[in-house]
């Protein structure tokens, strides 16, 4: 019989750190999955579900899917050519094929349930230039890379190739792209140097000033109304409507108890019900953006229920409203809203779905 512990929500603890003072709730317990449930590497960068409800976490040190009870991990293996042929993952992406697409140190590729296996795309780059920093996939069926080294790459399914679409120019003025999103006609560019807005059409690419400045930016999320929430490098949370003028700005307030842990945002998500995590150095800051109310949590060691590690490197929403959040060198914390029942696994209970991710089972060819 699976073992279950029950924990009860009691009440918000206020707890003071060194250098600043936060609120810190309890109201989210959190279940941590770390080395010895199988992962094969403990910073989790980025993470995606498949159609088939499977979870995929990128590592720095192979590429995991999860099941709810098992991994399964891939890493490169010279005598198998479906292999993948990276060990350091950072970016992860799922098509309408259900094929999931890994940006990694050696370049793109996808995996491929029909294949049983990878496929494997060398941009014939040198060091970070071949490093994929960045997958989406747009309404079009489009396919776009981005490397640490700068440039973008557009895959042309007749070839079935990667053509860069980023000149000299463009990649001398971002130097180095952190991450790529989606936004309609245009591609949101990540970069130390500032946010951009890289036209797919003109491939213009033009500077979004924030605050009338260009801030180095880790991370953006896209609101309904398309406002924009972007997650700097040293300047906090910035939330910027459709025009991309400020509607608002969250930074960390040292004698604040109720301000954002953290202004080096490293990944953010919005749930279900708008909610925005924020993924921060200092821990996982959650916010209210309707009555600008926060919610801090951070790693407590006495408490198996409390954030594994304070640096949050990856943050996903499932398709069941579980909350997954990736951080570096503490695995990573699920979280469901509604359960009031948190299972936590160690090395020596059974394994346990941590959510209704396989409430249908998974067939189990696959």
């Amino acid at each position: 019989m699976k073992n279950k512990i029950l924990f009860f929500l009691l009440l918000s603890v206020k707890l003071c750190l060194p250098g600043y003072s936060v609120n810190v709730s309890e109201r989210f317990l959190f279940s941590n999955i770390s080395l010895d449930q199988g992962l094969s590497q403990s910073t989790v960068l980025d993470i995606v579900q498949d159609s088939l409800g499977y979870i995929w976490m990128a590592t720095q040190n192979g590429l995991n899917r999860y099941d709810g009870y098992k991994f399964s991990v891939f890493k490169p293996d010279l005598s198998d050519e479906k292999s993948i042929f990276s060990s350091y993952h950072q970016n992860l992406c799922v098509d309408w094929k259900n094929r999931i697409w890994i940006g990694g140190e050696n370049g793109a590729s996808y995996y491929d349930y029909d294949l049983g296996g990878f496929k494997n795309y060398d941009l014939q780059e040198i060091g970070d230039r071949n490093f994929v920093s960045g997958i989406v996939v747009d309404k079009q069926k489009q396919i776009w890379i981005s490397t640490k080294g700068g440039a973008v790459y557009l895959y042309d399914d007749d070839t079935d190739s990667f053509g860069k679409v980023s000149d000299r120019t463009f990649q001398n003025t971002v130097s180095f792209i952190e991450e790529i999103v989606d936004k309609g006609n245009q591609l949101l560019i990540c970069s130390p140097k500032g946010l951009f807005s890289f036209n797919k059409k003109s491939r213009e690419l033009v500077p979004i000033l924030i605050d009338g400045k260009s801030r180095g930016v880790h991370d953006v999320k896209i609101g309904k109304d398309a406002s924009l929430w972007v997650g700097t490098a040293s300047d906090g949370l910035y939330l910027l409507d459709h025009e991309y003028q400020v509607s608002a700005h969250f930074k960390h307030r040292a004698n604040s108890r109720e301000s954002i842990l953290g202004n080096k945002i490293r990944a953010l998500a919005i749930d279900n019900t708008g909610l925005v995590w924020i993924g921060t150095f200092n821990g996982l800051s959650i916010l209210n953006p309707f009555t600008r109310t926060i919610d801090n949590y951070i790693n407590e060691n006495d408490r198996e229920s409390s954030l594994s590690h304070n640096s949050v490197r990856s943050i996903f929403c499932d398709n069941k409203n579980g909350m997954w959040v990736g951080t570096f060198y503490g695995g990573v914390n699920y979280f469901h809203k509604d359960n009031i029942k948190f299972n936590t696994i160690n090395k020596y209970s059974q394994p346990m779905p941590l959510n209704d991710i396989l409430e249908e089972q998974v067939p189990e060819a696959l």
